[in-house]
């Protein structure tokens, strides 16, 4: 029987490195507040159960192919979905039990062992951080005493400790039926239990998923019939503690974290009125560039840094720098066009610099003969070679020093080309100008027919190193472990950050600014012009056990999330009426 899937990146940088700040909609409603400060209770609740041991690959396949787990399978199609989450690095029970109950991981939260010497004082349980803002009526009931460790009987309304899964079902539903019923945790043993007994790749353990299958059954039946059900607005989210240990065939075993089948749980964060949405594991064998880009066609839209801000980007004399995007072209104008500029008007010889693209002659209508090309001042530097349509190119131009004499070389997909001298008074690369993606004035006449994708746009403040330039140019995103120079970028803007800007991911912060009119595009490519760059932390692109407290606090509309100092990302629906 074979579990493991491979997934690419999806949506991979909504996220974010992905995920953004925007609220969830259908928020509550905090025009008034009572005395106390409190939120008051209200239609939104939250049902959290937890399955210890839900090994997160298997769990999808019985969830999605009809399997064991069709209840599940039904929650999954409204929901945000991982089901190649990530849990707690030891791989130890308790902790990543306090990480699904705390919103931190270990470093803070100090849950290992027994739970003895932990620092939930300092970083509570969500009972805690809930009761210190709502009176929402709490129940948390387990078949495992051990978590006493980490929920105290002082902290809810309800605290049971029952002797089976059948009696946390009980007493789950007892809860749901009270109408008052705001935060109900039910946590289970069994599947657990069941992998250590007959492993974790068995039937008995699929038995014993189905098993489970039919007791969240109960109670999201318990949810659906609640006499006021209709106008609450439940959050209910399934997740595991963990995976657990079983032997991947070889080639299924990729090496990553995501192949740790002991750290491989799950998350289904399920409203009636969200879209479904998954959040899959980075493939990291042969994986395809799965991003998303902004097209620019004609002279409608750009992305902008207003002159001030660009002021850093000029080139000055005497000083290196390395210049470098990623560009699809996907129909030519009549003449050459400027793509990416620093430059009032790249017909003329004013000062500034910028990247165009462009045929050697204008008769030649098939650009069998085109380059891309740097201009400084009045200075162009020529990589001359067909230009096919389509095709992810990566444009660099080196800015260096030659002795006294300034320089610079193009390289079209590590492949160096030309060597123009930007010395003279007439090549001055510093100009008032804003930093502009996209058409500026130049030597186009005809505007409607250029169209052209730009992404992954660097600008370092030194010249990298030919070898480094010849090995590095396929790669798709820059971080410490893989670029040298990573600390050298003065502007990084990797160009897939959806709405109305362009995030520089420097550190500067000098954002381009979309203006006119413009389009996203999401791609998923593969060429030998690319590879993919992996980022160091692969498990925080999907949804991970630490994340679901803070779903819980936006749910409720806590505006003071920050203060609880969370290990937790931000994630966020779309609903299917917005």
């Amino acid at each position: 029987m074979k579990f493991f899937t491979t997934y690419g990146v999806v949506g991979l940088l909504m996220l974010t490195l992905a995920s953004c700040n925007k609220d969830f909609a259908f928020r509550l409603n905090l025009d008034e507040k009572p005395d106390d400060g409190k939120v008051r209770p209200t239609e939104y609740k939250v049902a959290y159960i937890i399955v210890e041991g839900g090994v997160g690959t298997i769990v999808g396949q019985q969830a999605r192919d009809i399997g064991a787990m069709p209840t599940l399978g039904q929650l999954a199609t409204h929901a945000m979905v991982s089901w190649n989450g990530v849990s707690a690095e030891n791989k130890q029970s308790l902790t990543s039990y306090a990480d699904l109950l705390t919103g931190v991981e270990y470093d803070k939260h100090h849950v290992a062992g027994d739970g003895s010497g932990n620092n939930l004082a300092d970083y509570p349980t969500l009972f805690t951080h809930i009761a210190d803002n709502t009176d929402m009526r709490m129940a948390f009931i387990s078949a495992n005493a051990a978590l006493g460790a980490v929920v105290q009987s002082n902290e809810v309304d309800t605290y049971a400790i029952e002797g089976s899964d059948a009696d946390v079902v009980t007493k789950a539903v007892e809860e749901l039926e009270r109408e008052d019923a705001g935060l109900v945790v039910a946590t289970f043993k069994e599947v657990d239990a069941t992998g250590q007994a007959s492993g974790y790749d068995s039937e008995d353990y699929i038995e014993a998923l189905g098993n489970f299958d039919q007791q969240l059954k109960s109670i999201t039946d318990a949810i659906y019939s609640r006499k006021n059900y209709p106008n609450e607005r439940w959050l209910i989210i399934v997740t595991s503690t963990k995976g657990g240990q079983y032997t991947l065939p070889s080639g299924q075993d990729d090496g990553s974290v995501f192949s740790d089948t002991e750290r491989n749980n799950f998350i289904v964060v399920n409203n009636s009125q969200f879209a479904f949405k998954l959040y899959e594991r980075m493939e990291t064998v042969d994986p395809a560039w799965i991003s998303s880009a902004v097209k620019y066609t004609s002279n409608v839209g750009r992305a902008v840094i207003n002159a001030e801000n660009a002021a850093i980007y000029n080139i000055e004399k005497n000083k290196e720098y390395t210049i470098q995007m990623r560009i699809k072209v996907h129909s030519y104008g009549t003449y050459t066009q400027t793509v990416f500029s620093k430059h009032p008007d790249t017909g003329g010889g004013s000062p500034g610099w910028a990247f165009m693209i462009g045929r050697e002659g204008a008769s030649g209508k098939d650009w069998s003969s085109g380059s891309f090309r740097f201009k400084v001042g009045g200075t162009e530097i020529y990589a001359t070679a067909d230009i096919a349509k389509e095709v992810w190119y990566s444009v660099i131009a080196r800015v260096w020093m030659d002795g006294a004499t300034q320089k610079v070389t193009v390289f079209r997909d590590g492949v160096e080309y030309n060597t123009g001298d930007i010395s003279g008074s007439s090549a001055n690369g510093v100009s008032n100008e804003p930093l502009q993606l996209g058409y500026a004035k130049g030597y186009a006449t005809d505007f409607t027919t250029q169209s052209h994708t730009i992404a992954d746009v660097r600008i370092y403040d030194v010249a990298k190193s030919v070898a480094d330039i010849q090995s590095s140019y396929c790669t798709t995103m820059s971080t410490p472990s893989t670029d040298s120079y990573h600390n050298n970028l003065i502007g990084y803007w990797p160009g897939y950050d959806g709405g109305a800007e362009l995030k520089d991911r420097s550190g500067n912060n000098r954002h381009f600014d979309l203006t006119g009119t413009y389009s996203w595009t999401n791609f998923a490519d593969r060429s030998a012009t690319l590879c993919p760059t992996l980022p160091d932390n692969l498990e925080r692109y999907v949804i991970r056990s630490v994340d679901a407290p803070r779903l819980i606090f936006s749910w409720l509309n806590f505006m003071n999330i920050d203060e609880f100092d969370l290990d937790s990302q931000i994630w966020n629906p779309t609903f299917t009426n917005p």
